[in-house]
């Protein structure tokens, strides 16, 4: 397959305020990009994993970054980074599940909140609490009869070729 031209939205879209709540604090909105990166850990000794959210609140675009993986050395033994995920991470993992979902997806709606500091050996760590609402659908199947454009979410996920010859 040839490209003439690749979305940058695809690459790395621009990113929105970086959400760094206090205890209490909530963000809830329509996804409208994820995506991963590695970078260096936050002690600078090695490489983890994180994952990006962007959320349109309907006032701005709020990014959520969550650790995936926070030591990305591999174990010799399993084969398997060492690393493990954060609070955060998990909780948006669990509420995807919770859901019936196995993935994230663009225009379904995450709330999370961070609910506590839990006392840990080293330093408190921070407790959230995820909703996820997959998005509604807008599919109508039957194709002898035209439809009006779907409601669309403050965001609409961008419509790529692949996604129509799909179908």
């Amino acid at each position: 397959m040839t490209m003439n031209s690749y979305d940058i939205a695809d690459i790395a879209p621009e990113s929105g305020q970086a959400w760094k709540p206090e205890v209490g604090e909530s963000v809830r909105g329509t996804i409208v990009w994820v995506g991963d990166q590695v970078r260096p850990n936050f002690e600078k000794t090695g490489d983890e994993r994180s994952l990006r959210i962007d959320l349109d609140t309907g006032d701005q675009v709020v990014s959520v970054y969550a650790v995936t993986c926070n030591d990305m050395t591999i174990d010799e033994k399993t084969g398997k980074p060492k690393g493990y995920p954060s609070r955060l991470a998990r909780a948006i993992a669990g509420a995807v599940r919770a859901a019936g979902h196995q993935q994230l997806v663009i225009g379904a709606t995450l709330a999370v909140k961070r609910v506590e500091d839990v006392p840990t050996k080293m330093s408190p760590a921070k407790e959230f609490k995820a909703k996820y609402e997959p998005p509604t659908a807008g599919v109508d199947l039957d194709f002898e009869t035209t439809v009006a454009d779907p409601p669309r979410a403050t965001a609409p996920a961008p419509v790529r070729t692949a996604d129509i010859d799909a179908f």
